[in-house]
């Protein structure tokens, strides 16, 4: 990072030494908040599906409704009419962040979340009886935080909005009756905006606005079913690197005009889940996931004519869940999990711009057979990132020292399938 600000402030040389100034800053602050442009770090797990309401357990195996088109795109081989469902819902933020001594002066920030959208579909048609096509359109990563300006942490951000919006179209083959595949192909758009304060006395702002990319990608699946009433899901998504880019604006005394390009990965992951009868009315279900983080510990950073890299400090994570289905009766079933993912970075490396630790989900929800060719579910889910404690003393001139005392998300979602009558 020091060479790139170093090499930047050289570009400048001849401009002026207030020029070189806010050049300089603007470098420093865009590769300082490389970290933060991750678009949520760890994945999301929640997509109003039915499998929320079992935060996630055993959705790579359940493939019982449409959403097993992004779930498990091989499970669409279980399907024998065409199918559609449709999620909605939203999420709030309860995150407050506390400062310490020895932090940057300025205030604590909170509240600092805000309400979310979630809206998703998914879609899949039998093409004869061995061939399936499915397509999903949800988004996969995304975040919204709003720092107070005066806070502690306004020179790493201050305003946080990224957004990604994925369509994947999937084909499924039926192998044999125990072994099903998939594949698919995953077109992403993603977007960033965000602002912070930069060391030019007096402040002033950097705004990147509507920094955006697309990129593309495959993912692989297996369906296995070793007896009836047991699957066993597997699922690989190789790694997505959309390079956002757009131009910097500086409100301020002495604005440069610059323009920014980042590389954001989006790492490979792979899922195994299971599903496993328990008698007439129970279900256990199950999910471990490795997500490869440590993909993001160097983000190519362009700023004008400059080449850098920002460090990041992050490393692989993984992921467990567990969730039960207690059938009522024949139209009603209760669902109910809990999920646990590890941390993705140290105290010392961790970046306001996203207060993630190690998360824990707990979810329940009800999925109700309303007519022969519609089902609904409703289903919420509560987050807890943990303390995402903050010790960021790299730049000694800007110290960020607290945590949050609260990081809770709060999901609520509804979700209608809805099954093709099959023909006479």
């Amino acid at each position: 990072m020091g060479r790139g600000g170093r090499a930047l402030s050289q570009v400048f040389e001849t401009r002026g030494a207030a020029r070189r100034i806010a050049a300089l800053g603007c470098a420093l602050v865009v590769v300082g908040l490389a970290p933060s442009a991750r678009a949520g770090g760890l994945y999301l797990q929640e997509f109003a599906t039915p499998s929320m309401s079992v935060a996630g357990a055993g959705r790579q195996s359940l493939a019982e409704d449409a959403s097993t088109a992004w779930h498990n795109p091989a499970g669409m081989t279980r399907l024998e009419a065409q199918q559609f469902m449709a999620g909605a819902g939203g999420v709030v933020g309860d995150i407050n962040f506390d400062a310490e001594p020895g932090s940057l002066p300025g205030s604590s920030a909170g509240p600092i979340g805000g309400f979310g959208p979630i809206v998703t579909g998914f879609y899949v048609l039998p093409l004869g009886e061995r061939w399936r096509f499915g397509a999903s359109l949800l988004s996969f990563s995304a975040a919204a935080l709003d720092y107070r300006s005066e806070w502690t942490g306004r020179f790493q951000a201050q305003d946080v909005d990224i957004l990604t919006m994925a369509l994947t179209p999937t084909l499924a083959y039926k192998v044999s009756d125990w072994l099903s595949v998939g594949i698919g192909g995953t077109l992403l758009y993603a977007q960033l905006d965000m602002k912070l304060a930069t060391p030019v006395m007096p402040e002033g702002r950097l705004h990147l606005d509507d920094l955006d990319a697309f990129d593309a990608g495959l993912s692989g699946s297996l369906l296995l079913t070793p007896r009836e009433g047991t699957r066993i899901g597997v699922r690989y998504i190789e790694t997505l690197e959309p390079d956002v880019s757009g131009k910097l604006r500086f409100s301020g005394p002495i604005p440069p005009d610059l323009r920014l390009s980042l590389q954001i990965p989006f790492p490979q992951s792979v899922e195994v889940g299971f599903y496993q009868e328990l008698g007439e009315r129970w279900a256990l279900l199950g999910t471990f996931r490795w997500e490869d983080w440590s993909r993001f510990g160097r983000l190519p950073v362009s700023i004008g004519p400059v080449d850098a890299v920002g460090k990041t400090g992050w490393h692989d994570t993984v992921g467990y869940a567990l969730g039960v289905h207690y059938q009522l009766d024949e139209d009603w079933r209760l669902q109910a999990g809990m999920a646990y993912d590890t941390s993705p970075v140290k105290a010392s490396d961790r970046h306001p711009a996203f207060p993630i630790d190690r998360q824990i989900r707990y979810a329940v929800g009800v999925q109700h057979q309303w007519t022969e060719s519609v089902n609904v579910g409703i289903a919420f889910e509560y987050a807890d990132y943990g303390t995402a404690k903050i010790r960021n003393t790299k730049n000694p001139a800007r110290p960020v020292l607290g945590e949050f005392s609260k990081n809770d998300l709060f999901f609520l979602s509804v979700n209608l399938n809805w099954t093709a009558r099959a023909e006479r």
